[in-house]
């Protein structure tokens, strides 16, 4: 009986099939300008030596959007129950905070807040804490009058910047000279 070794330069190779030689196509002259199926164009150029492809013009924004959107299909946002979403919620602050009584407090912060878009769909379930659910903690369910962000205006946060660093001066000076009458007490 012979070994392995024995028998190995016996078996025929199998000849490695070659692939056909690629064909370079005439369009790779450098500066032959190219148009896309998605109406981009570019155009072929010689960077270090070798013919690459480089766009120059794209799509415009608008144009790039509605076909992104037309190969995607229309977007149908899922609706989910109020018993889905609380359950998110729990989860949410279950794992968020151990302490029941800080639980308890954030909760209610959540639930008497209105400052987040209020939605019915599916991306509460993955973020509870960017979103409101409408009826469940967008302020409806709360005693009292919601709280909502209060939102400025650039001239009226202008002013409120000024006004305290008025104030922040004012007290800088109340201090030193408080600084100061009471070393000329003390000598």
């Amino acid at each position: 009986m012979f070994e392995y070794w024995q028998t190995a330069g016996a078996r025929a190779k199998s000849p490695k099939r070659k692939s056909p030689p690629k064909k370079k196509s005439s369009s790779r002259k450098v500066g032959t300008v190219k148009i896309l199926k998605n109406g981009a164009k570019g155009k072929w150029v010689r960077v270090k030596g070798k013919t690459v492809f480089r766009i120059f013009q794209g799509l415009s924004p608008k144009k790039f959007k509605s076909q992104v959107a037309s190969k995607r299909g229309s977007k149908s946002r899922k609706r989910i129950s109020k018993a889905k979403a609380q359950k998110a919620m729990n989860r949410y602050y279950n794992k968020r905070h151990t302490d029941p009584v800080d639980r308890a407090i954030a909760v209610g912060r959540d639930m008497c807040g209105a400052n987040k878009p209020v939605v019915a769909g599916r991306r509460y379930l993955r973020s509870p804490m960017k979103y409101d659910f409408k009826g469940l903690d967008d302020g409806s369910k709360c005693a009292h009058k919601p709280t909502r962000r209060r939102r400025m205006s650039p001239k009226a946060k202008k002013e409120l910047v000024a006004r305290l660093q008025k104030g922040k001066a004012k007290a800088a000076r109340r201090s030193q000279n408080k600084s100061k009458r009471r070393s000329s007490k003390r000598k």
